[in-house]
């Protein structure tokens, strides 16, 4: 048998400090993980640039936000914008955007990007412009897209999409101008 926990004289005890290192740990399972400096931000655009086949000026390792082409940072070097429209993308959207706690636009209009729509995205809770229309992605709009509560801006026109439109759009109390016409499934 084990000792008995003190609960000392208000009740609380020790099994506080036990408590928060569990919910510490599990909290770090998540699967989506902030990029909490601007070296790791940095390391996401390498990796998206590796995995959407293209090489942008100021996109190398050990590099600065504020050298990157289509990139926008804050002073402390987080991205809060990527522009890629047009830019022959092709690949997949990472469910590691959702990484980039800061971002407050991103526009990947008119390339070639293929697969579904990651959940990933919907944790960017500041994104308040996001333009994915003119690709081919295909699959469904994540039911979780109504955690975006800053979005103003959602443009997802001329893809494969199929399915229905998740009734949690409609805690989009921000949204102003929406598209997910033409083309879809």
């Amino acid at each position: 048998m084990g000792r008995p926990i003190d609960m000392g004289a208000d009740g609380a005890g020790s099994i506080w400090p036990g408590a928060l290192f569990v919910l510490t740990c599990l909290s770090s399972i998540s699967p989506v993980r902030c990029a909490p400096d601007a070296a790791s931000q940095m390391q996401l655009l390498l990796d998206f640039q590796q995995a959407w086949g293209q090489t942008f000026a100021g996109w190398v390792a050990g590099g600065r936000c504020s050298s990157a082409a289509h990139v926008k940072c804050d002073a402390q070097g987080m991205v809060t914008s990527i522009d890629l429209d047009s830019r022959g993308l092709t690949g997949s959207i990472s469910s590691t955007i959702g990484s980039m706690a800061s971002l407050t636009d991103l526009d990947l209009y008119k390339n070639n990007l293929t697969g579904s729509i990651p959940a990933g995205i919907t944790k960017l809770h500041k994104l308040c412009y996001l333009s994915l229309g003119r690709n081919a992605l295909t699959g469904s709009i994540p039911a979780t897209i109504g955690n975006m509560s800053s979005l103003t801006y959602l443009y997802l026109g001329y893809n494969g999409l199929t399915g229905s439109i998740p009734s949690t759009i409609s805690s989009l109390i921000s949204l102003t101008q929406l598209s997910v016409s033409w083309e879809w499934e």
